[in-house]
């Protein structure tokens, strides 16, 4: 999407002949309606009891990831451009993803119960907390900083609206949903892609890359690989700690340590919708990249451990 962006941004720059700024909402509308008509809700009401387990998942989300990766900007400050910085501590406020978390559990013989109800009550947070931690972290009492009122009410209409939709339709749609749902991860890659090759065209356009180039992709490629380490390491540590059955420590790793691209591209250009025209605050396709490298990343430990843990002695 990166190259195809340089390539050829004028097809999915704002006003180009992908008309992005209509068809990059309804391809974030399609993300979260899948998703909320994907979630099982057999499996969300016999996982929600469990709150020991998903305390710890949300206490990961939304305040050892970002303290680590916090600590770990602070330190390394000279390493990382400042761009790149704004991406990373941006990725260490998001939410667990919903499908992949889901899916590695089920591969790895998780609780799946238990990681549907954290996935979706860790994604349905992120519409407050989010933007309460971009204001507090990005927009530290500048003038710029954008309204937590107005950001909350876009993510409302971007996640938790088309969510409800989803869930709303799954009761009338039982008897033909299983024939469906095997193109639900088709359409819902397919809309990442897309946003992900709009963001960039407009990232493009506007010039930023221009100091950064493809050094920046290496720098968030390693960076990206660190923080996973660090945080993967210390999720199942901790876990163990906690004293969680075996089946339960798999789907509190793989909630507590995973970042949801799905989320964070379309976030990303609702909170930023003036990136790199605020002093600070670089281009949206910039924020984005450390996700997209951790993302990746993630995906392909995940798999890796989920067939270690599924060939393991429960």
């Amino acid at each position: 999407m990166i190259g195809m962006a340089w390539l050829v941004p004028d097809l999915g720059a704002t006003g180009g002949s992908f008309h992005s700024e209509v068809t990059r909402r309804i391809a974030v509308f399609t993300i979260f309606f899948l998703q909320g008509w994907g979630l099982p809700s057999e499996e969300f009401r016999r996982g929600g009891a469990q709150w020991k387990v998903h305390g710890f998942s949300l206490s990961w989300n939304y305040l050892g990831f970002p303290v680590i990766v916090f600590l770990a900007v602070f330190i390394g400050k000279g390493l990382l451009p400042h761009e790149l910085r704004v991406g990373f501590l941006y990725l260490a406020l998001l939410p667990t993803t919903i499908t992949s978390a889901v899916f590695f559990t089920s591969a790895a013989r998780g609780n799946v119960g238990v990681a549907v109800f954290s996935t979706a009550i860790s994604n349905l947070l992120s519409v407050c907390l989010v933007p309460f931690g971009v204001a507090l972290l990005l927009f530290p009492g500048g003038e710029a900083s954008p309204s937590l009122t107005s950001m909350f009410l876009r993510l409302c209409q971007l996640i938790v609206l088309p969510m409800f939709l989803g869930q709303m339709l799954r009761p009338f749609s039982k008897l033909w949903l299983p024939r469906v749902k095997p193109w639900f991860k088709r359409l819902t890659t397919a809309s990442i892609f897309f946003i992900m090759f709009c963001t960039f065209c407009d990232g493009v356009k506007a010039a930023a890359w221009e100091t950064l180039g493809w050094n920046a992709v290496g720098a968030a490629s390693l960076g990206a690989a660190g923080v996973l380490s660090i945080v993967s390491g210390l999720v199942w540590w901790s876990s163990g700690m906690a004293g969680f059955d075996a089946s339960t420590r798999i789907s509190a790793f793989f909630c507590a340590s995973q970042k949801s691209l799905a989320t964070g591209v379309p976030m990303a250009a609702s909170i930023f919708p003036l990136g790199g025209h605020i002093a600070g605050i670089p281009d949206v396709s910039v924020i984005v990249l450390p996700l997209m490298c951790y993302h990746f990343l993630q995906l392909a430990l995940a798999a890796r451990l989920a067939d270690r843990f599924n060939h393991e002695p429960q």
